[in-house]
């Protein structure tokens, strides 16, 4: 089947045009930081009040992080570590990673290139609550010690050929492997908008939801807003 044109290496016209409508007509398309092989972008709808709630993005289009190359794998560690230090937090992290194998059967990805949401925990344990999540979709996961606090580096150990969940919280990683194909999408920002918001707040429902357009709005600018004050 075909794919739309990916939106992260070129423009979010679709998932930006409300921000014009609230006076923020660039904030869903201007990085906080960006390096030459990576860069880092507010989520379109940040499942927390603080707006922290990031993507991570190899430049070059890759359907998941440990099949970037070197370069990116590093700027994406490199731009970890400085929004680490900026907001002095360790984040939750977590990836859905794709396949070639899969491309053109089926949607388990939103979007078809990598990128490593990185959320702040609000003091709590999200690695835990994803593991009990998993357990409650009767998806198989296993407990890993993470090789460094880059996620990409130890899933370049992890990677199977097949599409994965990752989650990872310190040094604490919880790896769960798609053998048939069938992982819903959106499982990481369904389930941390029903920790955070206790409901599920659905960013391909904003151009529908105006309440949901303005609370997208309202997160973005205050996580960039943070972002310049540091």
């Amino acid at each position: 089947m075909d794919r739309p044109p990916c939106v992260f290496c070129g423009t979010k016209e679709s998932n930006a045009q409300h921000f014009g409508m609230y006076g923020a007509p660039l904030f869903s398309q201007l990085p906080l930081i960006e390096t030459e092989h990576a860069k880092v972008h507010v989520d379109v709808l940040p499942v927390g009040s603080d707006g922290l709630h990031f993507l991570v993005i190899p430049n070059t289009h890759v359907l998941n992080s440990s099949l970037a190359s070197p370069e990116s794998i590093f700027d994406m560690g490199k731009d970890l570590y400085l929004m680490e230090n900026i907001y002095k937090t360790t984040f939750f992290m977590a990836e859905h990673g794709g396949s070639p194998l899969v491309v053109g059967t089926g949607s388990i990805q939103s979007v078809y290139h990598s990128h490593i949401h990185a959320i702040g925990t609000q003091g709590l344990d999200c690695l835990s609550y994803m593991r009990d999540v998993l357990k409650t979709m009767h998806i198989d996961s296993i407990d890993v010690k993470a090789s460094d606090p880059n996620p990409s580096e130890t899933l370049r150990g992890l990677y199977t050929g097949h599409p994965y969940l990752y989650f990872q919280q310190g040094m604490a990683g919880l790896f769960a492997v798609d053998i048939d194909h069938n992982f819903p999408s959106q499982i990481t920002q369904r389930s941390m908008s029903r920790l955070f918001n206790k409901e599920v707040l659905n960013w391909k429902n904003i151009p529908r939801e105006p309440e949901l357009a303005r609370l997208s709005v309202q997160r973005t600018v205050h996580a960039h807003d943070n972002f310049r004050a540091q």
